[in-house]
């Protein structure tokens, strides 16, 4: 066990207590253990968000590790014979046909077994593990976010024969506990999305009380999955506007299970706001934080702001900023810095296409109201050019106008804009530093001195670089063969579907073990993004990734694509787990994080994506995002903006979908106007794998957008590119 180790921290903090009937934390001893996750724990997600570690601990052995006991190997041993047998189903019937969309062909773990009296054990306690997967190219279905007939069946054989029952989820995100509220024996339950290689220690370090957990939901769980605004398919439009998350839950009065920023801790804290300062545009709270509880632990501190209502309606709440503090031993206090720039608070105004900073009362709240924050009068911030106009029209659905929060009695500052609006009206088209290039895919597998298992790489100012998936990791194959020639071809599959394939088509993708010198490339698998963010800790968050960073020098990789920062619009959305929150503020200061971290060794570069309002896996080669600028402004562009102003990524990936009917990657607003001119971004704008193949984005038009790096690219975008003028 590596409990100093950022992956193990991660691990920890990321793990979110959702209920506790003062069960836990529990002394290690006898338990009984079920559920597919005990033995089949799930560390991350399927598609660009695999990692190819070692070795990941399940909860069977983290248990075992902090000296619990378990009494029902007879039900875990069976439900893993089960599982092998499932699997070799599975690789019999996969075709070679299946190659095209081969991710749709991953292996779904098999229904859990109805637990045999003989394999009840004797303890007091149940731990069950609800496990669900979800990846890259599907988006979640009905059965992944519910409990299914035979685990219910289960729960309740267990609700008959224990007196406590601890639940944990290993699911990516919500999960419908509707089953729960009949099921009084459920004393705990626990939200574990993808923890990485330690999830199974830092589970049993949590459960033992040697981790009081800390973390906290970074996107709001719903009362039940009765219904979701959001439509799937060719074309979704986001008629909800702004009002994305817990803004929506706010300002509709919608009971939430859990909101935005929950999460239960094994002691108590008090926050005591202590001074409000402004030093140019920025507004700084300090706050102190004192254990006033039994055990040592963490804390994070979010900070809100209540707007007043300007011109345009505005949600009655948003997020400005957090902070954590170190582990506490009772009665020791921390002081904290929330800060935050004045333009946080500023709305968009699509009419005038300004950024302006309404006149009024703006209460900050972090678990009350604490202060505020009085603007005198209306600032604008910015002027700019309307983007993406809407094509194909929709109404925004619009709440009933809330009450303002009530600044008496708080301690508040007037605070004045101190500069003047930027305008951004006239754009200037940003001379190209090199000719477009087209890249190489990873099933280019015999080069010389390549790097089996990376998603691809390309000639750049006259070097190749390399280029591998994130963001958990670094996703490249295990092991690979090298020949003398320096050629060198994967042993150990890249991605886990490709181990599916066929012995007689192996030799196509697999080079052989007994054909050359063995290469191993152990990576780290740190928890998924939707954890990371859990922990609201990003200086813990800049060391995983500073971690990645070695790794990156030491295998020769220059680019790691990461981190994803979409918007968790919908529960249903397949990828959420490799990305951070339903909060644009969150999102950009998590990604600013890893930017930092993975760009602090040599000349790595990190990478945004997906570089827009990939909010959807269902239809995203085709799908239009039919959004008005508002929102997009608002709410989709926000967190990438955020990540640009507080670090300096070197690239940014655009992303697969339609924006009002224009693909992002052929997007001149998106790209020009926006992310180069507003947002001054001087680097690589590279296209998603092949998202410029026939009849998706064009790539000739891409390039006039400003799309430097197209990936993998083809003999064919070759010859147009040859033929556009610039």
């Amino acid at each position: 066990m590596r409990e100093s180790e950022p992956e193990f921290r991660a691990a920890c903090e990321g793990t979110v207590l959702l209920k506790n009937d003062g069960i836990l934390p529990m002394s290690p001893g006898r338990v009984s253990l079920y559920g597919a996750g005990a033995v089949m724990t799930i560390a991350g997600g399927w598609g660009s968000g695999e990692v190819n570690n070692l070795h990941s601990v399940n909860i069977r052995e983290g248990l075992l590790n902090y000296g619990f006991e378990i009494d029902t190997d007879a039900w875990l041993d069976r439900y893993r014979r089960i599982y092998d047998e499932e699997l070799k189903k599975h690789i019999k019937s996969f075709k070679l046909s299946d190659i095209a969309n081969i991710m749709s062909k991953t292996f779904m773990y098999p229904s859990d077994p109805v637990i045999q009296d003989s394999e009840l054990g004797d303890s007091d306690t149940c731990i069950y593990v609800i496990a669900r997967q979800s990846g890259e190219a599907k988006d979640r279905r009905q059965q992944d976010i519910s409990v299914s007939e035979g685990e219910l069946i289960n729960l309740q054989k267990c609700a008959a024969n224990y007196r406590n029952i601890i639940l944990i989820l290993n699911v990516a995100g919500f999960f419908d506990l509707s089953f729960a509220d009949n099921i009084p024996q459920i004393k705990a339950v626990i939200s574990m999305c993808g923890l990485g290689e330690e999830g199974g220690n830092a589970i049993a370090c949590v459960f033992s009380g040697r981790e009081n957990p800390s973390g906290r939901l970074a996107a709001t769980w719903p009362m039940d999955c009765g219904g979701t605004l959001f439509e799937r398919g060719e074309q979704s439009f986001y008629a909800e506007g702004i009002y994305v998350g817990y803004r929506y839950y706010d300002a509709f009065s919608v009971k939430a299970r859990f909101p935005f920023g929950y999460g239960l801790s094994y002691t108590e804290f008090e926050t005591t706001a202590a001074a409000l300062t402004q030093n140019a545009d920025r507004i700084s709270l300090n706050v102190c934080v004192k254990n006033t509880g039994k055990y040592s632990g963490a804390n994070s501190v979010l900070l809100y702001a209540m707007c007043p209502k300007g011109d345009t309606d505005k949600e009655p709440k948003r997020l400005v900023a957090f902070n954590k503090t170190r582990v506490l031993l009772p009665g020791e206090s921390e002081c904290l810095k929330l800060s935050f720039e004045l333009d946080l608070l500023a709305g968009y105004s699509e009419s005038s296409a300004e950024w302006i900073l309404d006149a009024g009362e703006y209460v900050l709240a972090t678990d009350r109201p604490v202060a505020a924050v009085i603007v005198p009068k209306d600032y604008v911030i910015s002027r700019h050019l309307n983007i993406c106009p809407v094509v194909q029209g929709f109404e925004e659905i619009r709440p009933a106008a809330h009450k303002a929060a009530d600044a008496k009695g708080l301690m508040s500052i007037t605070a004045e804009y101190p500069y003047a609006p930027m305008d951004y009206r006239k754009v200037t088209d940003k001379a190209r530093v090199a000719d477009c290039v087209v890249g190489e895919g990873y099933l280019d597998l015999f080069a010389k001195n390549n790097i089996p298992g990376a998603a691809g790489r390309a000639v750049m100012g006259g070097q190749t670089v390399w280029m591998a998936d994130g963001p958990a990791g670094l996703r490249v194959a295990r092991v690979s063969v090298r020949n003398r020639r320096g050629h060198e071809a994967m042993v150990t599959p890249h991605m886990k579907v490709f181990g599916y394939i066929p012995p007689i088509f192996r030799p196509l993708f697999f080079g052989r073990k007994s054909r050359g010198k063995l290469i191993e490339r152990n990576a780290t698998a740190f928890p998924v993004s939707m954890a990371m963010a859990q922990s609201f800790n990003t200086e813990l968050i800049e060391r995983c990734a500073a971690k990645v960073a070695g790794q990156m020098a030491d295998w020769g990789i220059r680019y790691w694509l990461a981190p994803g920062l979409n918007i968790q619009r919908d529960y249903l959305c397949g990828r959420n787990f490799e990305y951070f929150s339903e909060d644009p503020v969150v999102s950009g200061l998590m990604a600013a994080a890893v930017v930092r971290g993975c760009q602090s060794v040599g000349e790595n570069c990190a990478t945004l994506k997906h570089f827009c309002c990939n909010n959807q896996e269902d239809y995203r080669n085709t799908m239009s995002a039919n959004v008005h600028e508002r929102a997009l402004r608002e709410i989709y562009l926000r967190g990438f903006q955020i990540a640009l102003r507080h670090s300096s990524p070197r690239a940014v990936m655009t992303s697969y979908n339609k924006v009002n009917g224009t693909y992002v990657t052929e997007s001149s607003d998106l790209i020009n106007t926006v992310l180069r001119n507003e947002w001054g971004f001087d680097g690589t704008v590279m296209t998603d794998w092949y998202a410029t193949s026939r009849g998706h984005a064009d790539v000739r038009a891409a390039a006039l957008a400003g799309t430097d790096v197209f990936m993998p690219g083809s003999a064919r975008d070759r010859r147009i590119l040859k033929r556009t003028r610039f």
